[in-house]
């Protein structure tokens, strides 16, 4: 059996993780006005807080918790299709506009509380997961033995 052949948007995004995710969660650490959206072909993509904006404003969303390799805390991505851009974000003011990224205004939306409260909702699954396969991998090196000696 062979595995599924990889679409064009799969790599766009793979692409943007791995050349521009330090820079995407440094921009999301302080982010409380904006939305950052990432174009990868087939879809709009934000992480973090933008992610969580993205989700208030558009409810059909989809949601990604995930680990990325050399990023210490689980992050969130969201993700809608293109053509559902312009319902998703009307009303909201683009600040910036390019053919692989927009910001939109969205200010007042959001809290950091509510954020975190959100975000660890929908990472403790993954969290749950990867403490378990953490657990099964981790073999004692050596056993204590308890007594009097």
């Amino acid at each position: 059996m062979t595995a599924p052949a990889t679409t064009q948007s799969e790599v766009e995004l793979y692409n943007l993780i791995k050349n521009h995710i330090s820079d995407i969660l440094f921009a999301e650490a302080g982010n409380n006005s904006h939305m950052h959206l990432y174009y990868t072909g087939k879809y709009w993509v934000a992480f973090e807080q933008s992610a969580f904006k993205l989700s208030l404003v558009y409810t059909d969303t989809a949601l990604f918790p995930m680990k990325i390799a050399n990023v210490p805390f689980p992050i969130v991505m969201a993700s809608i299709e293109s053509d559902k851009i312009l319902t998703a974000t009307k009303g909201l003011t683009c600040m910036e506009r390019s053919i692989r990224k927009r910001i939109y205004e969205v200010k007042g939306i959001t809290s950091n509380a509510s954020f975190r409260r959100w975000h660890n909702k929908k990472t403790k699954d993954l969290l749950n997961a990867l403490s378990t396969i953490q657990k099964s991998t981790d073999t004692p090196k050596h056993t204590l033995k308890t007594g009097i000696i």
